[in-house]
């Protein structure tokens, strides 16, 4: 399968750390000048350009393993999945993850890249859903602009973006008047009904990265959140927000900081308040 025109080919995603090894997983990824982060690091050493996030990436993805590969119809929730650095490693290892990519370009390459998975070497891979070109907020039946932060053009060119790992979403924001891209937008409850109409899937864990709308995404995810309570899933999340950490603390009763370059934090398995 091949990778969309706009990215710089396939290569190869190396996942290994102290804690665990995950198959190695083959992703399209961005010119190198595109994603200075993500698809430099990995085109040039296979991994994240940041040693340290990359350390926490592979930390993340060893808990995340031991989380989904419990049964069959266990699921990990990737939102914020980018081009599929937590994604792709999680389905070659036989894990279930439903992704969730609002930039429209990433969640292209990332659907190309979990079908290239899928046909290598015959290889049984988990069962992948991706719900891309659309951003998860509390109403889901609007639109949202994103807006890149002035750190994230390249010094060379100040119309070109270098960083597309680190597009954020404007909320609120008339996106008749947006300067770079409008997208739809659903709820993360609408989209597990859409997707699990039958049955709702056992969440094993969720990882959340969506460069500040945490918060958007948690105001439309009360049924899902409540199935994360039934099967005590953990969540994983990426946030510099500091009423998104005060509200899970709250929420939760426990969330402790997992280091990286970034606010990392990790709400451990989520007691269930409907339990006496």
């Amino acid at each position: 399968m091949a990778c969309p025109s706009f990215s710089h080919g396939l290569y190869t995603l190396i996942s290994t750390g102290r804690s665990c090894s995950l198959p190695h997983a083959s992703l399209c990824v961005w010119p190198p000048s595109a994603d200075k982060i993500v698809s430099a690091g990995i085109v040039k050493h296979g991994r994240w350009a940041s040693a340290c996030n990359d350390d926490y990436r592979v930390r993340v993805l060893c808990e995340l393993l031991s989380l989904g590969r419990e049964g069959h119809l266990r699921w990990v929730l990737d939102i914020g999945a980018n081009i599929g650095t937590f994604t792709l490693p999680l389905l070659a290892a036989g894990v279930n993850v439903m992704s969730f990519e609002a930039l429209p370009e990433n969640a292209e390459m990332l659907s190309a890249s979990v079908a290239a998975l899928r046909y290598r070497d015959g290889q049984k891979i988990g069962k992948s859903i991706v719900v891309g070109g659309t951003a998860l907020d509390g109403r889901g039946n609007g639109s949202v602009c994103f807006e890149p932060r002035r750190s994230q053009f390249s010094n060379r060119n100040a119309s070109a973006i270098d960083n597309r790992g680190g597009l954020g979403i404007a909320f609120g924001r008339d996106t008749t008047a947006c300067s770079w891209r409008a997208v739809p937008t659903t709820t993360l409850d609408k989209e597990l009904q859409r997707h699990f109409a039958d049955r709702p899937p056992v969440i094993a864990a969720l990882k959340i990265d969506v460069e500040g709308s945490e918060a958007g995404v948690f105001a439309g995810a009360e049924s899902a959140l409540r199935q994360m309570r039934e099967s005590g899933a953990t969540i994983h999340i990426e946030s510099r927000d500091r009423n998104v950490v005060r509200d899970l603390r709250t929420e939760f009763g426990s969330v402790e900081s997992t280091g990286g370059c970034d606010s990392n934090w990790r709400v451990p398995a989520l007691p269930n308040k409907h339990k006496a």
